[in-house]
């Protein structure tokens, strides 16, 4: 096996076991911003008649998971530029980059999630 193909074996298995583990991640957190509260809105039914409280749960729980979703998608979006770069450095660094900074803003919105969901129960 030359240098080449052994290090496009290894950027396929990272690949994968970022994208892997990313999904282990995210749809469970995904998941999780459904539990609602009693008395708030769920996370798609944003109209909740007179209830200020869950509808601004419901916006901010939807918005939240369209931008871990967004998130994702630039993961595999990083992950192919970095396995399709053939050796090509910048192409590399520009994959890297953004599965870096993907990786960043799915942990922001991991926390941010925890957060929104926090004060509107602990004022709820």
């Amino acid at each position: 096996m030359s240098e080449k193909q052994l290090f496009r074996a290894l950027r396929s298995i990272m690949f994968v076991s970022t994208v892997g583990v990313l999904t282990l991640i995210v749809f469970p957190a995904a998941a999780k911003l459904d539990e609602v509260p009693p008395g708030a809105c769920s996370t798609w039914n944003i109209v909740c008649g007179s209830d200020l409280g869950g509808a601004i749960y419901g916006i901010i729980n939807t918005f939240l998971v369209l931008v871990a979703v967004v998130a994702a998608v630039f993961v595999v979006i990083g992950g192919f530029q970095f396995i399709t770069s053939s050796g090509d450095e910048t192409q590399a660094t520009k994959g890297k980059k953004t599965l870096l900074y993907a990786t960043i803003g799915l942990i922001v919105v991991g926390l941010s999630a925890a957060i929104v969901n926090f004060v509107l129960s602990s004022f709820g």
